[in-house]
């Protein structure tokens, strides 16, 4: 899955970032979210949209 490979590398932004002094918690986490939370998301979404078109396609042979 491209959630996990994904992981190391958001891994690898968040301590290139954290070098930054001023704002360190927010410039860690937004590239791990966006880097990390984007598949995610996207594989959220396509699960959900499969369970609807399944869902379609066998209310299709029932009626």
């Amino acid at each position: 899955m491209i959630f996990f490979a994904t992981i190391p590398v958001a891994f690898l932004i968040v301590a290139m970032s954290s070098g930054n002094g001023e704002y360190g918690m927010i410039a860690s986490l937004f590239p791990f979210l966006i880097i990390s939370g984007l598949p995610l998301l996207f594989f959220i979404w396509s699960l959900i949209d499969l369970i609807i078109l399944q869902k379609k396609e066998m209310n299709r042979y029932i009626d």
